[in-house]
């Protein structure tokens, strides 16, 4: 099975390179999903669960590196804090799924809403969620989207590869370049819940693959 990690470099972006059929979803702007810009060029997508802190992709960025998010007309700087079983570049590493991280911004953020991490009963087989990212949305009859919309879609839990979901969805929906760290969740009553982060995609299936929040040993990780 190939995979590959779905960050969107700067220099890819306008390559004229075309992008696979990626998420195929619907435009639509969540206040505490931000386009997380990273200290060495390119995007990813992270998420606000705390007025100080974001929740994206390890592979994202190394413990120590910088990134900037945009809120209304302020840039707000970050420093990352990836697990200690994360590997950056090795492949054993990231198939153990330790593909978290947190953001620690330099600046509280106090008129967004930030998402909840509770603990709840972990998805199953069968069982649909949402996710969310600023990937390159699709390609399709030669049109590619423009990349740094924010979408969302949903997909459906396929099973477990070690700390992973294995998702899918209809039509070739799937996770694409920039989505990575972007977030999936359930809605718990009015409250969206956290359950997975993006993390990698196989092209050749078709399937999504998230860090999935429900583990106990990323759960540590969490609230460490």
């Amino acid at each position: 099975m190939w995979t590959e990690w779905i960050l969107v470099s700067l220099m890819s972006a306008g390559s004229g390179i075309a992008l696979p059929q990626a998420i195929g979803g619907r435009a639509h702007d969540f206040p505490a999903v931000f386009q997380l810009h990273l200290e060495e060029g390119g995007y990813c997508t992270a998420t606000l669960v705390a007025e100080d802190r974001l929740l994206t992709a390890a592979h994202c960025g190394k413990a120590g590196d910088r990134a900037k998010i945009t809120v209304g007309r302020r840039s707000i700087l970050g420093t990352f804090e990836v697990p200690r079983g994360y590997h950056q570049g090795d492949e054993n590493g990231a198939d153990e799924g330790w593909d978290v991280a947190w953001v620690h911004l330099d600046a509280a953020i106090r008129n967004v809403a930030p998402w909840s991490l509770e603990e709840i009963e972990p998805l199953r087989q069968g069982d649909s969620f949402s996710f969310a990212g600023f990937g390159c949305g699709r390609y399709e009859q030669g049109e590619e989207l423009e990349d740094g919309v924010e979408r969302f879609a949903s997909l459906e839990v396929m099973g477990r590869e070690g700390h992973h979901l294995r998702t899918k969805g209809d039509g070739g929906i799937r996770s694409c370049p920039g989505d990575s760290g972007g977030p999936a969740w359930v809605m718990v009553g009015k409250r969206k819940v956290l359950i997975g982060v993006v993390s990698m995609v196989d092209h050749e299936s078709e399937l999504s693959y998230f860090t999935d929040l429900m583990n106990r040993q990323i759960r540590s990780f969490l609230t460490e």
